[in-house]
């Protein structure tokens, strides 16, 4: 989510789809290409430019189901096709509307038909459709334990996966285990052979925070926010442009137009929620006194 990479990065997708272009046909190939054009049209909604985003997704779409009409047994086109199918599918009607105007309908039950074949059988991107699948059921038919199970698993097989060791902090920490999710971070692989993850350090933070170790969450988003600038640095930029499209985003204008401080004791408690500690939350609400001078916002909390 680099802004300064993003006209470079489109122009080398697009260089690589012309040499592949002029490569023999094959399913691999025809693979690569509608792969690496979903990867520019995420690029390119995410950076503002959802017109050249929808039709480099049609393509990739189009692209796709010509793959898995030609090599029905190619099971990598059906975990693609099958994500962009329920993605389209499930999203709301307000939204959908101009994807079925580019030919795009969607639909979940074949999205997920077609991940499931994917996922159940060997193929060279197996663990990434079981991955997506899991993921997927967990948010559309609430089977968070099942996900979590399966990132259990993958991970014991393969300890040495920091991908899989930020998805089982990151489903610890959704279904509220925080030691849990704690004890995963500090376990993680680490050493000259991993690219830098610095969110797994901002994800460790908010795990501290909820437990009240103050002191150490502010350390680990220290060490987060060491190739990204100080926090007044970025203070200051929340209301000089951006979009508020993520709701984090949105958050972070609504807290910068406002103005007001946060209410020490209601942020303790919000925090203790958040991490599973109900009881502590409890006890902490306990403690709140409104006054005369109590924001209206804070006493609705």
């Amino acid at each position: 989510q680099d802004a300064a990479r993003y006209e470079a990065t489109v122009e080398a997708q697009s260089r690589r789809l012309d040499q592949l272009g002029h490569l023999p046909a094959s399913a691999l190939r025809d693979y690569a290409l509608a792969e690496i054009r979903l990867h520019q049209a995420a690029a390119q909604v995410v950076f503002g430019h959802e017109v050249q985003g929808a039709w480099s997704l049609r393509q990739s779409y189009l692209a796709t189901q010509q793959v898995v009409r030609r090599h029905p047994q190619y099971l990598p086109a059906r975990k693609t096709l099958g994500m962009m199918q329920f993605f389209i599918g499930s999203l709301p009607e307000g939204y959908r509307w101009f994807l079925k105007l580019l030919g795009l309908p969607g639909n979940v039950e074949t999205g997920l038909y077609n991940l499931r074949l994917a996922a159940t059988q060997p193929n060279d991107f197996q663990l990434e459709a079981r991955l997506i699948l899991a993921l997927l059921e967990e948010t559309y038919y609430k089977k968070p334990a099942a996900a979590l199970r399966l990132v259990q698993d993958l991970q014991r097989q393969q300890p040495d996966s920091q991908l899989l060791t930020y998805l089982l902090i990151s489903q610890l920490k959704k279904q509220h285990r925080t030691a849990e999710a704690l004890a995963a971070y500090q376990a993680r692989p680490t050493g000259p052979g991993y690219l830098p993850l610095p969110y797994l350090h901002h994800m460790a933070a908010d795990l501290l925070l909820y437990q009240g170790q103050y002191a150490a969450s502010l350390r680990a988003n220290q060490l987060f926010l060491r190739e990204y600038g100080t926090v007044a640095a970025y203070q200051r930029q929340i209301g000089a442009g951006g979009r508020t499209v993520v709701e984090e985003d949105s958050y972070a204008q609504r807290f910068f137009e406002d103005g007001q401080p946060l209410n020490r004791t209601l942020t303790k408690a919000r925090l203790q929620i958040d991490g599973g500690y109900y009881r502590e939350a409890l006890a902490t609400l306990d403690t709140f006194r409104p006054t005369a001078a109590t924001p209206l916002r804070d006493r609705l909390e």
